[in-house]
């Protein structure tokens, strides 16, 4: 059941945005990848890493405010060599990182072929290191960041640096940028 009804949101995301111009669509389906780019504490044990996401998003025509739903996968090398407090020096495992987040999206409505926004929102982060006998992690987390949609005739592509941060048990976080580039439909 739940499958019908993702297929047929995005079957309406699609056909709903289809006869409007890339720049004011109501619905659009989008692709993007970039690097992953960790900070803090994360930063210490984790090396850039990539990312590839599924968006399907909708702006309507004359008003700022938009709306993006969004399927991140993220890959992260642990770094090698590491002092951890209490654990001494140790090779840290790769971390692979799902996330599925709800954003807003301001932009300022205009024909202007390149526009830039503003973004930010909350979703469920989902992190598991490459151990065995390990189970993965569900926790909250937020984004916020920038970017710049440039429509092109039938699609438009963006560019955006976004700050992620994923709140974990006992105080630990997550923190990381990803610089995204991608094609919205």
């Amino acid at each position: 059941m739940r499958i019908r009804i993702v297929t047929a949101a995005a079957a309406f995301a699609l056909t709903a945005g289809a006869a409007l111009p890339a720049h004011a669509q109501l619905g659009a389906f989008g692709i993007a990848a970039g690097a992953s780019i960790p900070t803090g504490d994360f930063a210490d044990q984790s090396e850039t890493g990539f990312h590839v996401s599924l968006l399907l998003g909708a702006q309507p025509p004359l008003l700022p405010i938009g709306f993006r739903v969004e399927g991140s996968y993220h890959q992260f090398a642990g770094k090698e060599g590491v002092t951890i407090p209490g654990l001494g020096t140790t090779d840290v495992p790769d971390l692979r990182l799902l996330n599925l987040t709800g954003n807003v999206i301001f932009q300022p409505s205009g024909i202007l072929p390149a526009r830039p926004y503003v973004i930010g929102g909350i979703g469920l982060y989902n992190t598991k290191f490459d151990v065995d006998n390990i189970d993965s992690d569900n926790d909250f987390g937020w984004n916020v960041g920038v970017g710049g949609k440039f429509s092109l005739t039938g699609f438009a592509a963006f560019a955006e640096v976004r700050y992620h941060r994923v709140s974990s048990g006992g105080g630990e976080s997550t923190a990381f940028i990803p610089v995204t580039f991608g094609l919205m439909f």
